[in-house]
């Protein structure tokens, strides 16, 4: 049970961050490959099954010292180009503070790829016609932020075997929560779609999950997205 309190946006020129980290992108179009998570603290939803720990240990600090810090731990700890490293800016919701037009401009400035993970309910004009500016909606309500959808490149759903719609295989609602009022927003016929089925944590539910999640993609042409960081066991 998430019980993590839905937070209002911000209107400051820093950000509230849970945590800064290197690893192994485990779910979306940019899977396996090695990158810097900038997880922004809080968010305006509170979705019940969320498994995410996005407000402990947060902290305050200004967009350029957080992309100081990426530029540090790409040349001196990793050892590579900024060209060669992904940052993967999640949360919580990232369109829920102010300051993150200029963390995401800064980061492309200085030649990174960044993806950029959102409920979709927000919006900000950021520079999306960047070639290494990649928006992946998870949508958890009804409608999203119309102003976002032409911005969005690609989809990302998580079911279980008991809210997949025979219809378009993909979840009647929000991570399992019988809660959610209405039927989650449906993306566009040709949107790349990503789908993951739901940890529960326990062996069986977890394994009827995947069976479900797997005939889904089968059957609908989804993209089967197993969370590889949890495979693997990193952050």
């Amino acid at each position: 049970m998430n019980t993590q309190p839905a937070e209002a946006k911000t209107k400051d020129d820093s950000l509230d961050v849970q945590s800064l980290f290197f690893t192994i992108q485990g779910e979306g179009p940019f899977a396996g490959y090695r990158a810097i998570f900038v997880r922004l603290a809080g968010c305006n939803l509170q979705c019940i099954n969320c498994d995410t720990d996005y407000t402990t240990n947060r902290f305050n600090v200004r967009p350029q010292l957080i992309v100081n810090e990426i530029n540090r731990m790409t040349a001196e700890d990793i050892g590579c180009s900024n060209s060669d490293m992904l940052v993967v800016i999640t949360g919580g919701e990232p369109f829920r503070q102010a300051a993150l037009k200029p963390l995401v401009s800064m980061l492309l400035m200085d030649g990174f790829v960044v993806q950029l993970e959102t409920n979709g309910t927000s919006y900000q004009a950021l520079p999306y016609e960047h070639e290494n500016l990649h928006v992946v909606c998870s949508p958890k309500t009804e409608k999203i932020h119309k102003t976002m959808t032409p911005h969005i490149g690609y989809y990302k759903f998580v079911g279980d075997h008991t809210n997949l719609s025979e219809l378009d295989g993909l979840p009647t609602t929000q991570l399992g929560d019988p809660n959610t009022p209405a039927i989650l927003h449906r993306p566009p016929a040709d949107a790349i779609v990503y789908l993951s089925p739901v940890d529960h944590g326990m062996i069986n539910d977890s394994g009827y999950a995947q069976e479900a999640v797997v005939e889904s993609c089968l059957k609908h042409g989804h993209i089967l997205c197993l969370q590889i960081h949890k495979i693997i066991g990193v952050q």
